[in-house]
């Protein structure tokens, strides 16, 4: 089993995965990277896919497992001016957390 610089629990990997839209193949690609430690290469060829889709696959759900607790991501399309005010909180979130 290689070891991946990106890893984590069953746990974390569970919380990461709430509200994505994952096949379930995809689903157990990325388990078998994040949570198993198996190369990338070696889940692409097994399941038929290139390196660069499992790759993709595995950032989207590292970056939601780095979401800190109170906080969630969301994906909406609004009127300019509702997604102008929702960009304005989002800027307001980021500085509370870098404080």
């Amino acid at each position: 089993m290689a070891m991946n610089a990106k890893r984590l629990s069953e746990e974390e990997f569970l919380r990461a995965i709430v509200g994505l839209s994952l096949a379930p193949k995809t689903v157990e690609m990325v388990r078998a990277v994040l949570v198993d430690g198996k190369k990338q290469s070696e889940v692409a060829t097994a399941h038929g896919l290139t390196k660069g889709a499992v790759s993709q696959a595995v950032t989207k759900v590292w970056d939601a497992s780095q979401i800190p607790p109170g906080f969630e991501r969301v994906e909406a399309v609004l009127p300019a001016v509702q997604a102008f005010q929702v960009k304005q909180w989002a800027k307001a979130a980021e500085r509370k957390l870098n404080q």
